[in-house]
């Protein structure tokens, strides 16, 4: 239809349907912004020709009504319960994945067996890119020969609840080790958690034939080894050991144990930078080896750098650490104590390896025993007579009237540390020429028949020799 004016007309129905759409546009725009869609300009009042007719308004039976129009509250906005729900328009977007790999909430008992699921799950987690697995509080037990052997990758973080919360068992009758890798693997994160093996068990971490470890952590741990013939750490291979932490962790090992409890051997790749910080040892007088035991059979210098912060041990008549071909080795504060029985053997022995890398550019801070006697042939200090650039800084012994035995290399240096008697060598007579305290001893590499060997009897300068 064309009305008079030539302008096509519009049916009254059709305006009122666009007069609601614009009112459902307008409340809907003051919903969300508090403001009002509709202005007065110059807040003049409508003509009123201009007002619309009572068929263009919207019946309040419409108003909050499905297919009604939405009403507005008290701050011109409208109420949530008449907004629906859009959730479903949106695609959430994450960066990583919401949680890692883990189980329940609750972790079983000490009685169950989890071998089988805690391999799928681990299986699954080594699988993803940089993977992560919690273990809550509990137990998580697993047994029998095809128990453990639990893969290490790059980039991977288990953590558990705690040290004493979340334990991880291999219980018996396993010949695999709990923890394996067998590429160069770095960015392992193992935190919080309590790791045992039982007497039928075997190591705890044993890497393949070419498993390097490099730039990993082990944090906030307590390790135990009950199979007198297993270690906690058996690296023998030709693969790499660099920049590794170990920090707040406990480990601790049986007393019949027959061999050293933490031990890298080795044979090719380069065993440098690692760090061992707040770390408590307990050998439960073990008389048969030492807990560390550290060698490089290369004749060029891949055992270097390693240090030691706060490394208190208990019970080590074994020793804490032997070493052969160490090169810049610095201890602070390493220590043992309690033992019952004497040492039978060096507390911390530096050898050269079967290449004949002798050691070098060893510090010590604050180190030595505290508690039982030395065997005869043991020594708190035992650094091989070709080693060079050794520094010992207030080594004391406790109690105060002990008295530190230390087989020392002549180019050793020793500050503010208590009654030293030192076995040393070289050519010539030491008398008037070589200064040490009473009890010393002199071997002469060019003497004969009553001059090759002179014990110091007296003073603390260079005169005192005699010769035996």
């Amino acid at each position: 239809m064309t009305s008079t004016n030539g302008k096509q007309s519009v049916p009254a129905a059709e305006k009122s349907f666009r007069r609601r759409g614009l009112l459902r546009l307008g409340t809907l725009i003051t919903a969300f912004t508090g403001a009002s869609a509709v202005t007065s300009a110059g807040g003049a009042q409508a003509a009123p020709g201009d007002k619309n007719p009572a068929t263009a308004y919207v019946p309040l039976a419409e108003k909050g009504a499905p297919a009604g129009v939405a009403t507005l509250d008290t701050s011109s906005k409208i109420p949530s319960s008449q907004i629906p729900d859009l959730s479903s328009s949106f695609v959430q977007v994450r960066e990583a994945p919401l949680t890692p790999y883990q189980f329940g909430a609750v972790a079983p008992v000490a009685s169950s067996d989890n071998t089988a699921a805690l391999s799928q799950m681990w299986a699954a987690a080594c699988d993803a890119a940089n993977p992560e697995i919690r273990l809550p509080a509990g137990y998580w037990n697993t047994t029998g020969p095809t128990a453990g052997c639990l893969p290490l990758v790059t980039n991977m973080k288990v953590s558990g609840a705690g040290r004493l919360k979340t334990r991880l068992t291999i219980s018996a009758s396993s010949s695999r080790p709990m923890f394996t890798w067998n590429t160069e693997t770095s960015g392992v994160d193992l935190s919080s958690m309590f790791l045992n093996v039982g007497a039928g068990g075997s190591d705890i971490f044993a890497p393949g034939p070419t498993g390097g470890l490099h730039a990993s952590t082990f944090r906030n741990m307590f390790i135990n080894q009950q199979h007198p013939g297993r270690r906690i750490w058996w690296q023998d291979n030709a693969a790499s050991f660099i920049h590794n932490t170990f920090e707040d962790v406990e480990m601790q090992r049986v007393t019949a144990a027959t061999v050293p409890a933490f031990q890298v051997h080795n044979s090719g790749g380069a065993a440098n930078f690692n760090l061992f910080k707040q770390v408590r040892i307990n050998g439960y007088n073990c008389t048969s080896s030492p807990f560390f035991s550290f060698e490089s059979t290369l004749p060029q210098t891949f055992l270097t750098d390693w240090t030691f912060i706060n490394l208190l041990g208990e019970q080590n008549p074994g020793g804490m650490i032997h070493a052969a071909g160490a090169f810049n080795w610095t201890l602070v504060n390493a220590t043992d104590e309690d033992a019952t029985v004497p040492y039978s053997s060096d507390l911390f022995r530096f050898s050269a390896n079967s290449a004949g890398l002798a050691p070098r550019n060893l510090t010590f801070v604050g180190c030595g025993r505290r508690g039982s006697s030395m065997a005869p042939a043991a020594y708190e200090f035992n650094i091989a007579p070709s080693g060079a650039n050794v520094t010992l800084i207030n080594c004391n012994p406790t109690p105060t009237s002990a008295t530190t035995k230390a087989l020392l290399p002549r180019s050793s240096t020793i500050i503010g540390s208590r009654n030293y008697p030192q076995t040393l060598q070289g050519a010539g007579s030491p008398e008037g020429s070589v200064s040490a305290v009473i009890g010393s001893t002199w071997m002469r590499t060019d003497g004969g028949p009553g001059t090759s060997f002179y014990v110091k009897e007296s003073g603390t300068s260079a005169t005192g020799w005699a010769a035996k």
